[in-house]
């Protein structure tokens, strides 16, 4: 039986409050997801970093590879493609779908039906005019992102979209305004640390995978409203707490994060506060199968 752990949550909530802000600010600032961003916002310009953001997170399921990888491929394809308007965009997506990614080669034709719906969309044509229009009301941008994708404001793709707007905006230098309540992209990697952390709960000794998919699909619901209980406790919103979440989970298995591959000596982090949110994130590992 699978059900929020609200003591945990609140625990993991008090940690971060002390130390998570500093941390997630060297995290974001490394994440190679913003390395991507500022690709193609120097390259390309923010306009086609702000549309080409949106569209690629819509896309960026059932991947291959890495997400890191996958989005540092997009960047530089799309930095070499020299895309300068709506119509140059839609026509890469559909070539880079078709035969251009090694990271992207599953559902193609939903994808591609994906990018189209956006692309073609009345926000598409309002995020090129104006590629700061929702910078100061991501709320909003989720509700009108899930509307013209005929999905429900907080589904795991729109809110990753979400975020990765968030990230052109912090590329481009745009001020970004009220972000909380927001909902965690609640992926894989998020689903994961949600069980190690124990913040939602169901008595296992290890997590599995089938422990993973399960939050995913039946129980999402339980993964989004344990995170957003954190997020009022640590008042830090969930579309930053992803970024933690999301470039620590490999410590679940022992790894580095890929953020730390680049030149670990080069971070700031701080370590105590690093080693602190650990060990709340990491209260038990996953099965050896997982």
């Amino acid at each position: 039986m699978y059900r929020i752990n609200t003591g945990r949550a609140l625990r993991l909530g008090s940690v971060l409050k002390r130390h998570g802000e500093p941390l997630i600010d060297v995290l974001e600032q490394n994440d190679p997801q913003l390395r991507a961003i500022r690709i193609i916002a120097t390259s390309n310009g923010c306009r086609v970093a702000a549309v080409s953001a949106v569209a690629n997170a819509l896309v960026s399921y059932q991947l291959v590879g890495r997400g890191e990888d996958y989005w540092m491929e997009t960047a530089q394809s799309i930095a070499a493609s020299k895309a300068g308007s709506l119509r140059d965009l839609a026509e890469f997506f559909q070539s880079f779908l078709s035969y251009g990614s090694r990271y992207n080669r599953l559902a193609l034709g939903a994808k591609k039906k994906r990018v189209t719906r956006f692309l073609s969309s009345q926000l598409a044509l309002e995020l090129w005019e104006k590629p700061d229009s929702y910078a100061m009301n991501l709320r909003l941008l989720d509700e009108r992102l899930a509307r013209v994708m005929r999905q429900e404001p907080g589904d795991k793709t729109i809110v990753f979209a979400v975020k990765m707007y968030y990230y052109v905006a912090r590329a481009c230098g745009w001020s970004v305004g009220e972000i909380y309540g927001i909902p965690i992209p609640c992926d894989r990697r998020v689903c994961l640390v949600t069980l190690t952390s124990r913040i939602v709960d169901n008595k296992a000794p290890c997590v599995s995978r089938g422990d993973v998919a399960a939050l995913m699909s039946r129980y999402k619901r339980l993964a989004i409203e344990a995170w957003r209980i954190v997020e009022e406790a640590s008042r830090i919103p969930c579309i930053r707490l992803d970024a933690l979440v999301w470039l620590l989970a490999p410590l679940a298995y022992g790894k580095d994060p890929a953020v730390f591959t680049r030149d670990a000596r080069a971070l700031t982090i701080p370590a105590d506060s690093l080693a602190a949110v650990a060990r709340e994130l990491f209260l038990r590992k996953p099965c050896r199968a997982t």
